[in-house]
C-alpha cells in the first residue's frame, strides 16, 4: 500500500511538472470576450461547454472565474466571469488573450441590429453570407483595430422556425443557447478578440422576446429572479469621454412605452447629475427618424424623457433599432447618429444628403442616410473633435462626418454628388 502511494505521488508530481491536468477535466472554453459595465467596470466573461469555470492569468497572477450562469433547459452551456483588476496589463486563459483599455480610447466602432431574422413570413437568407454578412461586418470592424466597440442592441432576431424553401435551413430559433450561439456568439468571434465591448439592449431583448440570453450572456449586472422591464442606467468614464448606456427597449416596435415617460425621465435625471465632462448617450431606439417602414418619425417617449434635462455637455446621441446609417445635426437639440445595419433585413433609405429639414417636430440643418449593411468608426482628432465615418460591409466608406461639440457635418458621398 505504501509503495502504491508513492508511486501516485511520484505520477502525480511528473503530471504537474509535464504541465498535464490532474482531477477534474479543464473546461472547454467556447467563447471569451470583456465588456464594460457600471462603475466602469471591466468584466471578462467565459462560455464553456458546460464544465467547470477556469481560471485566467491575470499579470501573472491566478485569477478564478465565477459562475454567472450554470446549464439549465435550453442553455447547455456555462457562462463564467470576473471583474478585472483596474490597470490590468494582460489577461489570458491559455493561449486566449481578452481585450483590455490601455489608456486613451482613440477609435471607438459603433454596430448595432446585428441578427439574422426570422419571423413568420419575414425570412432573410441566414445560411447566405451576402444576404447575412455579419461575420463579414466584423472582421471589417476589426480590421480598424478600434479600442472599444459599441453595439447598439437587437442581438436576437431568429423568432420562429425557418419555413421550407428558405434559405435558412437548419437554423435555431427561439431564446436559447443554440440561437444565441447562432445570432451572436458565433459570428461576433472578431469583435470578442479585438476589444472591450460596451453593449446596449435592444427591444428584441425586451421581456417576453430574447430576455432570457440577454441576461445570461450580455447583461453587465447580476442576473434578475424576473425579467426587469426598464434597467437602471449607468455610465462608462473614459478619458475625456463618458458614455451613458440608457435602456429603451421596452415597449411597441416603433417606440419605447410611453407609460414608462415618467420613470424614464427619473432614470435620465439621476444619469445626467453624475456627468462630469463631454458625454455621449447609447439608447437602442432613436429619438428622430427619417426612414422607418412603419412610419414613425423618432421615439417620442424619449425625446419628451430628455426634454429639459439633457445637459450641453451630452454632445450625441447613438441609436441602433432602424436598419439603416442615418445622422441628424440638430440644431436646438443634441444631434443623433444611427448604426443600425450590422446584418439585419435592411430598411430602405435613399443615399442623400440634405439640409434644413425638420424631423419629429425639430428642426435639423443636416440629415444623411445609407441603406447598406456596415458600421461606424469614430476617430478623436487632435482638435478634440471626432471623425465619424460610415463604411459599407466592404469596408468601402459611405460618408466622412465631422462631430464637434453637438454639430454634425457630413461629405456627401460619390453617389450623392
Amino acid at each position: 500500500m505504501l509503495a502504491r502511494t508513492l508511486l501516485l505521488f511520484v505520477l502525480v508530481g511528473l503530471a504537474g511538472a509535464a504541465g498535464v491536468q490532474v482531477g477534474p477535466a479543464a473546461a472547454e472554453v467556447l467563447y471569451h470576450w470583456t465588456q464594460l459595465g457600471p462603475g466602469s467596470r471591466l468584466i471578462a466573461r467565459v462560455v464553456t461547454d458546460g464544465t467547470p469555470c477556469p481560471s485566467i492569468a491575470v499579470d501573472g497572477e491566478t485569477l478564478p472565474l465565477e459562475q454567472r450562469a450554470a446549464p439549465e433547459d435550453g442553455f447547455e452551456t456555462r457562462v463564467c466571469e470576473t471583474t478585472l483588476p483596474a490597470g490590468a496589463a494582460k489577461a489570458e486563459l491559455g493561449d486566449r488573450r481578452f481585450p483590455l483599455l490601455s489608456g486613451a480610447v482613440e477609435r471607438i466602432a459603433v454596430i448595432g441590429d446585428s441578427g439574422c431574422r426570422i419571423k413568420g413570413a419575414r425570412v432573410q437568407a441566414c445560411n447566405d453570407p451576402v444576404q447575412w454578412p455579419f461575420v463579414a461586418v466584423a472582421g471589417a470592424v476589426a480590421k480598424h483595430d478600434p479600442d472599444l466597440i459599441l453595439h447598439l442592441g437587437d442581438y436576437h432576431y431568429r423568432e420562429s422556425e425557418c419555413p421550407a424553401g428558405a434559405d435558412c435551413q437548419g437554423s435555431p430559433f427561439g431564446d436559447n443557447g443554440p440561437t444565441w450561439k447562432a445570432d451572436w456568439l458565433a459570428p461576433a468571434q472578431a469583435l470578442f478578440a479585438q476589444a472591450p465591448l460596451v453593449l446596449t439592449r435592444g427591444n428584441h431583448e425586451q421581456c417576453g422576446w430574447a430576455w432570457k440570453g440577454w441576461v445570461r450572456y450580455l447583461a453587465p449586472g447580476q442576473i434578475p429572479a424576473t425579467c426587469t422591464i426598464i434597467e437602471d442606467p449607468w455610465t462608462v468614464r473614459l478619458p475625456g469621454l463618458e458614455l451613458i448606456v440608457f435602456d429603451s427597449s421596452f415597449g411597441p416596435a416603433d417606440r419605447s412605452a410611453p407609460e414608462n415617460l415618467e420613470r424614464m425621465r427619473r432614470m435620465a435625471e439621476d444619469a445626467f447629475a453624475e456627468l462630469t465632462g463631454e458625454a455621449w448617450l447609447l439608447t437602442h431606439r432613436p429619438l428622430w427618424v427619417r426612414y422607418d417602414p412603419r412610419g414613425s418619425e423618432g421615439d417620442v417617449t424619449q425625446r419628451a424623457a430628455f426634454a429639459g434635462a439633457m445637459p450641453d455637455a451630452v454632445a450625441l446621441v447613438l441609436a441602433g433599432h432602424i436598419h439603416s446609417f442615418q445622422a441628424f445635426d440638430m440644431v436646438t437639440r443634441v444631434s443623433q447618429v444611427i448604426s443600425g445595419n450590422a446584418g439585419v433585413t435592411l430598411y430602405p433609405a435613399p443615399d442623400e444628403t440634405v439640409h434644413d429639414i425638420v424631423v419629429g417636430g425639430d428642426d435639423a440643418g443636416m440629415a444623411t442616410s445609407d441603406s447598406g449593411f456596415g458600421f461606424v468608426i469614430l476617430e478623436r482628432q487632435d482638435d478634440g473633435s471626432w471623425r465619424l465615418d460610415a463604411f459599407d460591409v466592404n469596408d468601402a466608406l459611405r460618408r466622412s462626418c465631422r462631430v464637434k461639440g453637438r454639430e454634425i457635418a457630413c461629405a456627401a458621398a460619390a453617389s450623392d454628388r
